[in-house]
């Protein structure tokens, strides 16, 4: 019986010894880790969680803010929350600042703060501005930034504002910073003005509004950022930062020209053999829960010595995305093949979620219309097109091919 079992294992080992050496054979390179592949396409290293040094909380103080402000609510107590998960800062690195057409500190400690912003009064200004804390934040750039604001940019000029603003953040953030815009329906007691009425509008009871957290600072902190913030809101959308995914390659390709050869699902890298020439990849891709992309970016790199990981780019472009059931399909212009091993990264191009279109409006003087938001789709695009030429920021998730030839 023994030497049944020993057989056996024998037998195993040079199984996988077989396969170890057959995928030596193919070509494809052992990658170490997902940053190994991400830096071959120029993406830096997604930077480990830090901690800031600062956390900066700027609190819109205008009187449309008025109704959240009710003892019964829960903007107050978002706050509070987010603040009591903060218990690793001292008090002198929690800040606060009350912005409206101008921006302001609050002054004293923690408790009296706290106090201040939950006082009904404290909403007083009579116009909002949201770039006022872009230009308080640039003074540290090792501060974590949080934004309290109802989306109201009540100046002559919001579409100017906006451009600006999205260019504020774009200077602060560079290369490795990030921004996320949390939204909820929060309960509203009051009324707030009406810019396209030229009005103020009492609100029924019991009704509830948009409220908006915009949240932005160095990448290495966007984690932390969550942990604090993420729990307390609906909605979520960012730039900056390159989400984990549920995607594997779809082995049941409609291209006889691919033959698939194994997945490193921790990676989220298929090995495939390109069998004979052809103009046209046509990948498919399944994954549950993924959010919707209408656009891939996709690069080439090519090899004829992959042994010391000498790689030429090939080519890159984009390319349409297209949803076939729980598919999505991706066909990549693939002329002129030479004999070797090609790396190719699929970056998902970011895009605005449902939920941003579906809460904007143009017109804010109707009740109709009180769970929507002025010309959030407006806010939310201009920050989303000032990064359209850094793909690092565009880039919502990835996937990585190799292919031998």
């Amino acid at each position: 019986m023994l030497s049944r079992v020993v057989t056996l294992s024998v037998l195993i080992m040079c199984i996988v010894c077989s396969i170890s050496v057959t995928a030596c054979k193919k070509g494809y390179i052992k990658w170490e880790n997902a940053d190994s592949l991400r830096t071959m396409f120029g993406y830096g290293v997604q930077e480990r969680k830090a901690y800031p040094d600062l956390v900066h909380f700027f609190i819109d103080g205008s009187g449309s803010m008025h109704g959240y402000s009710d003892p019964a609510g829960d903007f107050i107590p978002t706050i509070n929350k987010i603040v009591n998960l903060m218990s690793q800062f001292k008090e002198d690195q929690i800040i606060f600042s009350k912005f409206g057409a101008s921006c302001s500190s609050l002054t004293g400690d923690l408790k009296s703060i706290l106090y201040q912003i939950a006082k009904r009064e404290f909403y007083s200004e009579e116009r909002t501005d949201i770039s006022k804390p872009i230009d308080v934040a640039t003074m540290n750039k090792n501060t974590l930034n949080i934004v309290f604001t109802d989306g109201l940019q009540s100046t002559s000029n919001p579409e100017a504002d906006f451009i600006m603003l999205a260019r504020a953040i774009k200077g602060y953030l560079g290369t490795d910073g990030f921004i996320r815009i949390y939204g909820k329906l929060a309960p509203f007691e009051g009324r707030y003005y009406s810019l396209t009425g030229k009005k103020w509008i009492q609100i029924p009871k019991g009704s509830k509004r948009p409220l908006f957290c915009m949240v932005f600072g160095k990448q290495q902190y966007a984690s932390f950022a969550e942990e604090i913030v993420s729990n307390q809101f609906e909605h979520m959308f960012e730039i900056g930062i390159s989400n984990p995914n549920n995607l594997q390659y779809e082995t049941k390709q409609l291209d006889k020209a691919i033959l698939h050869y194994e997945d490193i699902r921790e990676l989220k890298l298929s090995n495939l053999e390109l069998k004979q020439k052809s103009d046209t990849l046509s990948i498919a891709l399944i994954g549950k829960n993924e959010p919707v992309h209408n656009e891939v970016s996709y690069s080439i790199l090519f090899s004829n010595n992959h042994k010391r990981h000498e790689f030429v780019n090939h080519s890159k472009g984009k390319s349409d995305v297209i949803r076939d059931e729980d598919r999505i399909l991706i066909h990549i212009p693939y002329k002129e093949a030479e004999k070797g091993l090609y790396l190719i990264q699929l970056a998902f191009i970011r895009q605005l979620p449902e939920w941003i279109q579906s809460w904007d409006t143009k017109d804010d003087s109707s009740l109709e219309n009180v769970t929507k938001s002025l010309n959030l789709k407006l806010w939310a695009e201009t920050i989303l097109s000032s990064f359209k030429d850094d793909i690092r920021a565009m880039t919502s998730t990835e996937y990585y091919i190799q292919i031998v030839y």
